[in-house]
């Protein structure tokens, strides 16, 4: 590989590439909604929708699936890994490379002949390098899961979970509608698959500016990346955890942020420069707030590992909404249509990659259509916003940030 300066690049399938989900659980409207999708798609020279007769299942492909691929195998030799099983695999494959030149068979499967699709994720299981050729210093993984990976978690890069489907959003108990339901979808140009090449190609970059390849560890470069995103941040955290927890530092938010570059502490000092809180009226929120210290929601841990960047602290500080900023709903998709800013961009991440600050929101899913959001000509324009819809087909939301969205919530309560 080296000779052909690739390194070696290892692909989840399932809620990293795509999703798919088996006619039995797809009802009835979104069945005749999806065959008019596919009937449109099915002209295009990229599809990224198809039904397959043959298994009984629906597969959808993540947008900027196609261009990441091509320029990913330029770089990287590509190897597919699925829990699913090896008729699945097979097929995936030939959607992915019909012509067989990215893969070249490197397709590992290890689901049993009765797993048609990967399995949930409450079930264990896990994945290694065994059927990868090639040195582990050499690799980068890509998936939506960490838990699968257990021997194998400094080579990982961690995506956002993609859910087209219903049923996957309830595979892993996750509240609100899905994509399908609300009909968008993530931007090729901006959403994950586009930010995950760019990690990717920067580690490569780094990777053979080296003389000595032998020597160099990929493991060591992806590391050293992540520690540059929160470097400089002193992190201090306010009733995010439970009350009486004896080992902070075991959470896994806390390990997040020190794997991303944080340093974290338990107590206020000179030295804090961020205070992460799930609301206001802490101790430590106001003295934060007294001595010009961010004050940011748990969620800008998370979208910062996710973009491989820090995160912009005014789009997640709790005062901007009386409810979390991320809370398991793509329902709110529609309501901050017309932010900009990165919150609005992950109002899904609670429940994607990272799913442990999902709260129950039932009543508010079932009266958020109450709200009057007002109508604009078109979405104000938004760079970070994947799932912006068509300025044509929105009715937009009028709000001039979170904090009027929260307060029109709240009011309609």
């Amino acid at each position: 590989m080296f000779a052909a300066r690739k390194l070696c690049l290892v692909l989840d399938l399932d809620h990293t590439l795509l999703n798919s989900a088996k006619f039995g659980e797809v009802d009835q409207l979104h069945e005749e909604i999806l065959r008019i999708k596919e009937e449109q798609d099915r002209g295009k020279p990229q599809r990224h929708l198809f039904r397959f007769q043959h298994m009984g299942m629906w597969t959808k492909l993540r947008p900027g699936v196609w261009n990441f691929l091509e320029k990913a195998s330029k770089i990287f030799e590509l190897h597919l890994y699925t829990m699913g099983n090896k008729l699945y695999a097979t097929e995936m494959a030939k959607v992915l490379d019909p012509s067989g030149t990215l893969f070249a068979g490197r397709v590992i499967s290890k689901g049993d002949d009765g797993d048609l699709l990967d399995g949930d994720e409450r079930v264990p299981k896990s994945k290694d390098l065994d059927g990868v050729l090639g040195m582990e210093s050499a690799v980068v993984i890509i998936d939506d899961s960490v838990r699968v990976w257990p021997h194998n978690k400094h080579n990982l890069i961690v995506v956002e979970r993609y859910t087209y489907f219903p049923c996957s959003r309830r595979q892993f108990g996750l509240l609100g509608p899905s994509l399908l339901e609300i009909d968008h979808d993530e931007r090729p140009e901006d959403g994950t698959l586009a930010s995950c090449l760019a990690v990717i190609e920067r580690l490569h970059q780094i990777f053979f500016s080296h003389r000595a390849l032998n020597d160099v560890d990929v493991r060591h470069i992806l590391a050293s990346e992540q520690r540059k995103i929160l470097a400089g941040c002193r992190v201090v955290f306010s009733r995010v955890f439970p009350v009486g927890e004896a080992n902070p530092h075991l959470h896994p938010l806390w390990q997040t942020a020190e794997q991303f570059g944080a340093v974290c502490t338990n107590q206020i000092d000179e030295q804090v420069t961020h205070v992460v809180a799930n609301s206001l009226g802490t101790d430590k929120v106001n003295w934060a707030l007294c001595t010009g210290r961010f004050v940011v929601h748990p969620g800008w841990v998370e979208a910062s590992a996710l973009l491989y960047r820090r995160a912009n602290e005014t789009d997640f500080t709790p005062s901007s909404c009386p409810i979390p900023i991320l809370l398991p709903t793509i329902f709110l998709v529609r309501a901050l249509a017309s932010l900009s800013g990165e919150a609005g961009r992950f109002c899904t991440v609670t429940n994607a990659a990272f799913p442990r600050l999902t709260q129950p929101f039932t009543e508010l899913t079932d009266r958020l259509d109450t709200v009057t959001c007002g109508s604009t000509p078109s979405p104000r324009p938004c760079r970070s916003h994947p799932y912006r819809p068509a300025p044509q087909t929105v009715r937009a939301a009028s709000f001039v940030d979170l904090s009027d969205f929260a307060y029109a919530v709240s009011a309609s309560l």
